[in-house]
């Protein structure tokens, strides 16, 4: 497939959002305690001091050349030493959630945007009409993944950020058997993505997610939000 303007811009904005989603962690870890990622240079703006060579430019890059758009990809993981945390469980969980908010709140800011760069939203999504721009396709696109972003992180499988609030859900006794899954979370996440389960599981909320930005999309053009 032939890469249009809006296609990068939305591989850009989406990389700098996984980018935004580690500064958060980083900045959660330091505010509890934790300055490891502060002295790795973690919590600097600069994509270099957060690329991972897989997860922000080439699996982004594929879902781009292969569907036209990216919903999953992940930084250069933020080092923290939870034993610096105080407290404790507060601090593992706030830094955990930390960059599923920045996510949250990009995909609120891109709503806002689209509504003040004015949009056609019935075009927009059938991809035609004389008020797509490049810029407007490449809003939507980060708001949608900055949603899966936020949803796919909260599923409650080692290593994602999920895990860490479920692990404290879960009896004292399971704790620990829970947390070893760790390496192989990796494995059972590539196969709940390769049998399409992920989808059916994160569909659902997305779509509801997405239904309400898009509202708030109206809202801030000054129509009316539909019944």
């Amino acid at each position: 497939m032939s890469l249009e303007l809006g296609d990068i811009l939305a591989f850009v904005f989406v990389a700098y959002s996984i980018i935004l989603h580690e500064i958060a962690h980083a900045y959660a870890a330091l505010r509890f305690g934790d300055p490891t990622a502060r002295a790795q240079g973690r919590l600097s703006l600069s994509p270099v001091s957060h690329i991972d060579p897989v997860g922000t430019i080439l699996f982004p890059a594929l879902q781009l050349l292969s569907t036209g758009r990216v919903f999953i990809g992940w930084a250069r993981p933020v080092p923290v030493n939870y034993y610096n945390l105080r407290p404790r469980v507060a601090g593992d969980v706030v830094v955990s959630l930390a960059g599923i908010a920045v996510n949250l709140l990009l995909a609120v800011l891109a709503a806002v945007g689209l509504g003040l760069l004015g949009v056609d939203l019935f075009a927009l999504q059938l991809g035609a009409g004389p008020s797509e721009s490049e810029l407007h396709r490449a809003v939507y696109w980060t708001m949608f993944a900055n949603l899966g972003l936020a949803l796919f992180n909260l599923l409650p499988i080692p290593p994602l950020d999920g895990s860490h609030v479920m692990k404290y859900l879960l009896p004292r006794e399971l704790r620990a058997g829970y947390e070893r899954i760790g390496f192989f979370g990796i494995w059972i996440l590539l196969v709940l993505i390769a049998t399409d389960l992920v989808w059916r599981v994160l569909a659902p909320p997305l779509l509801w997610l997405l239904m309400r930005l898009l509202d708030l999309v109206v809202l801030v053009q000054g129509g009316p939000i539909p019944a």
